[in-house]
């Protein structure tokens, strides 16, 4: 009798599982309530290369660009129509841009306080926003804080952008719905694991040799349900999105190829996306007037959760600390290997005498956390640096934060004995 209740036992937990995380179709709509905030971190990272042909002049030219920009959404209202308010907000950014040309490198390094430029190594510009030594520049700083006006459908689409008059002269006719536009808008119907759905995508080029100098590129994104699971301990949807834009027009004498891949989770209770990662391939190629141009850009676009109006007062605190001087002949940030590359994404905003704050969950000494698919333990910490073991290989790395709790540096120390 025993035995039999404890197979009728088994039999009712895995039913329950399979009603929680089985194949059940989830209606994805995205909700905010009026207070609520919710606390993200973007980075993003460009690696361009040009190749220009110019009165049989050839010239080769290569940039790097890594950006991060923490910022956050406050609900203000809920309408009849199913439509959100909210209030969007920047926090901070950080900006490296190293551009090499032959023998010359010029560095340009700029944070919410101001802008530095070097050529070699030696100092060619700097100041802060604002200050005589900018005034040809848009005074960046006016970015943050500024309470943007946000409407969201609840399938995910900023409909709407109001207050950006309140940016200045600068900024009139930027687009930030693109910046701050959700990966997915989702579908109409109830969606399960394998089933997909399309969306119709334009993105505006300039510049481009055409007549009147721009074009419209078309677009469509298929996104695949591929898997309901627990993420950041919350019932989620793992969703891959793909997008092809196709030629410019009108057809002009330029090709243009894009790409994009990735990945995002979202939360099945909220509709709010968690984390995402997404990269893309670009390609352009052309002539005008006796000169031709190909053009590659690959990088990546990273969203992260990070918490709510706790960590909402931790980064108005940290604005206060005075920026520091750019690295001119290094990257900030060394790469031991492809492994750790997630490492220097981490926010570690906060350090106690026993606990540790990384992307707004708080751990002690020997507890592990995941980062992508590896899992960590943290082995020793202080206000400036962190030691981490990595599970899979045994890797000790040790990660330097500065006062905001960003990733200053990611440094391999060996491997632990096993």
């Amino acid at each position: 009798m025993s035995r039999t209740f404890q197979i009728l036992l088994i039999i009712l937990i895995v039913g329950l599982a399979s009603l929680a995380f089985g194949d059940d179709a989830v209606l994805l709509r995205y909700r905010i309530e009026p207070g609520e905030v919710q606390v993200y971190r973007a980075g993003a990272k460009f690696n361009m290369r040009i190749n220009m042909t110019a009165a049989d002049a050839p010239q080769k030219v290569t940039t790097t660009m890594t950006i991060r920009c923490p910022f956050s959404i406050k609900g203000t209202e809920r309408r009849d129509d199913g439509t959100m308010l909210a209030e969007l907000r920047f926090h901070g950014f950080d900006m490296r841009m190293d551009t090499i040309q032959g023998a010359e490198k010029i560095t340009f390094s700029m944070d919410e306080h101001g802008l530095e430029g070097y050529r070699n190594g030696t100092k060619i510009m700097g100041g802060a926003w604002g200050s005589p030594e900018l005034a040809q520049f848009p005074d960046l700083s006016t970015l943050l804080d500024v309470p943007f006006v946000a409407r969201f459908s609840d399938r995910g689409e900023i409909l709407e952008i109001t207050n950006l008059e309140s940016l200045g002269a600068s900024f009139q006719g930027a687009d930030f719905s693109q910046l701050l536009d959700n990966n997915v808008i989702y579908p109409e119907e109830p969606v399960r694991p394998g089933d997909t759905w399309k969306r119709e995508l334009t993105q505006g080029l300039s510049n481009t040799g055409l007549p009147g100098g721009e074009a419209t590129v078309a677009g469509t994104a298929t996104y695949t349900v591929l898997e309901q699971l627990t993420h950041r301990n919350r019932p989620c949807l793992k969703i891959g999105v793909e997008a092809a834009f196709d030629n410019p027009a009108p057809a002009g004498p330029m090709q243009f190829d894009m790409t994009m891949n990735g990945i995002v989770f979202v939360d099945i209770a909220t509709g709010a996306p968690l984390d995402s990662e997404i990269t893309f391939s670009q390609k352009m190629a052309g002539s005008a007037q006796g000169a031709s141009f190909k053009m590659t850009n690959t990088g990546s676009i990273t969203v992260a959760y990070v918490g709510g109006e706790t960590t909402l007062d931790e980064l108005g605190n940290a604005r206060a600390t005075a920026r520091t001087p750019a690295d001119t002949t290094t990257h900030a940030i060394t790469e031991p290997d492809a492994g750790a590359d997630d490492l220097k994404d981490l926010h570690i905003p906060m350090v106690t005498g026993t606990k540790i704050t990384i992307n707004g969950h708080t751990y002690a000494k020997g507890d592990l956390f995941a980062v992508g698919d590896e899992e960590y333990a943290v082995v020793a910490f202080k206000t400036t640096a962190v030691k981490l073991h990595r599970q899979s290989d045994s890797a000790v790395y040790q990660l330097g934060m500065d006062s905001r709790g960003c990733v200053t540096y990611v440094k391999l120390l060996g491997h632990a004995t096993q």
